[in-house]
């Protein structure tokens, strides 16, 4: 790319009225620079639910924020400009075009870059918070929830700015399938719907746009006591939840699958105890469901595994907490195991 030279005059009659904060600058007189050019690739995620927040694709209109720090002259800072996609294939424009960024001078910037965008060129971005309660877990809605960081430098010579961005939030996925026969084919026709509840994870916390961190707050604050989803067999019966990073929790797993043989509902409950949720890291299960010569639902899970969010080898995680009767409604339920089958209590539902 050309080098562009602003020449004094042109730069005052341009930014005349403009101020630093509204992310318009003046540069010294006769000072070479070059426009940069945003393309940013989502750190692939594979084999999960198509949607902006679950795969390396951007979504038309995406917005991302761009801070462009030169720590030798700081009058160059261009902090939180708005870019927007307008295709899927990460190539960005300015949101408005007087706050294009600008490499000047001969020194290298350090370019930090976040999704979602929030607040406005020139001013540095507030902490953001969200729920990932039931309402942001919906599919249209995790894009909120799932954050996005990327870092990288450019300079005048090199104004090509490729950020690779890197979910920051932890990603649990749960699989139901039915078992096998000799062939492939599954031996269970019926599923149904399974109403999964997720509880005891802390939903409340925040995303610092500076630093790409995600934290999840001490206690949680939400006025949810879970995280309701339904898996069905339009949506392949994978549940897939977007979490704040947080360490050592005991989570617990609640499922009702109701189908023609067992239309008032059988309830399971699983523990995942000792999960620490990192960022940009999935925990992945498989539940297997069998059935038993009178129709009743067995339900078997296997080794959790823990994978990069791209899919990268597994590392094990303990899924077999073993055998505990609980009460929930006034209904009977049993623990699932992590290495066998798991008598299910079929007492119908209220």
């Amino acid at each position: 790319m050309r080098n562009i030279y602003f020449m004094a005059s042109l730069a005052t009659l341009l930014l005349v009225g403009c101020g630093k904060d509204d992310g318009s600058y003046k540069f010294e007189n006769s000072e070479p620079g070059s426009k940069a050019i945003i393309n940013g690739t989502i750190n692939e995620a594979t084999d999960i639910p198509k949607s902006r927040a679950a795969n390396q694709f951007w979504a038309v209109g995406d917005k991302i924020g761009i801070t462009c720090l030169d720590s030798h002259s700081p009058n160059y800072d261009q902090k939180n400009f708005g870019y927007t996609t307008s295709s899927v294939n990460g190539e960005f424009t300015a949101i408005t075009p007087s706050n294009e960024i600008w490499f000047l001078g001969a020194n290298t910037f350090q370019v930090s870059a976040y999704y979602p965008y929030t607040g406005a060129a020139g001013i540095i971005p507030n902490i953001i918070e969200k729920e990932t309660n039931t309402e942001n877990q919906l599919l249209e809605n995790q894009p909120n929830i799932d954050f996005l960081y990327a870092s990288t430098t450019a300079s005048r010579e090199n104004p090509c700015v490729d950020l690779t961005f890197f979910h920051k939030m932890s990603r649990l996925v749960i699989q139901f399938k039915s078992q096998q026969g000799p062939n492939g084919e599954p031996l269970i026709s019926d599923m149904g719907t399974i109403d999964c509840y997720l509880m005891k994870v802390i939903k409340t916390g925040n995303f610092n746009p500076i630093t790409g961190i995600a934290t999840a707050d001490e206690k949680d604050k939400s006025t949810d006591n879970n995280i309701r989803q339904t898996v069905n067999k339009e949506n392949g019966y994978k549940l897939s939840l977007i979490l704040y990073p947080q360490p050592k929790i005991n989570a617990q797993l609640d499922a009702i699958l109701i189908n023609a043989d067992n239309p008032k509902g059988i309830y399971y409950k699983i523990p995942l105890e000792n999960l620490h949720l990192e960022a940009g890291r999935s925990y992945n299960y498989t539940i297997t469901a069998k059935a038993t010569a009178d129709n009743v639902i067995k339900l078997e899970i296997n080794e959790g595994t823990i994978t990069d969010w791209t899919e990268m080898p597994d590392v094990e995680v303990d899924s077999n907490p073993g055998r505990v009767q609980t009460t929930v409604e006034g209904t009977d339920i049993n623990e699932w195991e992590g290495d066998g089958e798991v008598d299910v209590e079929t007492k119908d539902a209220n």
